[in-house]
């Protein structure tokens, strides 16, 4: 099996509410983002980078972040036009099934999301990098708007891109789901539960 390079991403205090400088930037000059994107997808190649590990930690807390405040603008600028949003099989029960393509599309799938919750909120736990995907692991914290019931449940995200842009993008509702789906057995891989995870580390 090929090596797993598994960052643990750790946020310090609660997400953020408002974009940061860097993030405004992204959104009024979403070209330059995109081809300094494209840059460093082709120049940070190694997984085991200290830097693509740094930049790929910052995007998925900046990416996560953006949905939990719903800026979906500030979401749309890391993806293709063209991109393929798909979630797990699970979600046909909120009435979401099969693939969503391109960003309007996209745009709806994750309104129909949200819709109906008082709260839906993702946190990031790890990024799993395999070179050409990306396989992140969280939780996802709703509460009912009308029942006030309250759910708590792990999630995994694979994401593929190309040039700097994720050109597809699927959602599991387990972390074992995500890996087989990214090729991996969930044996080979220790990841430690949410409180107890150690420093950082590369898993074969």
């Amino acid at each position: 099996m090929q090596n797993v390079v598994v960052t643990r991403v750790k946020c310090s205090g609660p997400p953020r509410r408002s974009r940061t400088l860097e993030e405004r930037l992204m959104v009024h000059f979403p070209g330059l983002y995109r081809r300094l994107a494209a840059l460093a997808q082709r120049r940070l190649s190694d997984p085991r980078s200290r830097l693509r590990r740094a930049l790929l930690r910052r995007a998925n807390i900046s990416g996560w972040a953006a949905f939990n405040r719903r800026d979906f603008e500030l979401m749309l600028v890391r993806y293709g036009p063209e991109v393929e949003f798909e979630f797990d099989p699970g979600e046909q029960t909120l009435g979401l099934s099969g693939t969503f393509r391109g960003h309007e599309a996209m745009t709806m799938a994750l309104g129909e999301l949200v819709e109906g919750w008082s709260q839906f909120e993702l946190e990031p736990a790890y990024i799993l990098d395999l070179g050409d995907r990306v396989l992140s692991f969280g939780f996802q914290h709703a509460r009912g708007g009308a029942s006030g019931v309250q759910l708590e449940q792990a999630i995994a995200q694979l994401v593929t891109a190309r040039e700097g842009l994720v050109t597809r993008d699927v959602h599991f509702f387990t972390w074992e789901e995500g890996l087989r789906a990214a090729g991996l057995d969930p044996d080979t891989i220790s990841l430690p539960a949410r409180g107890k995870a150690g420093q950082a580390a590369s898993s074969a």
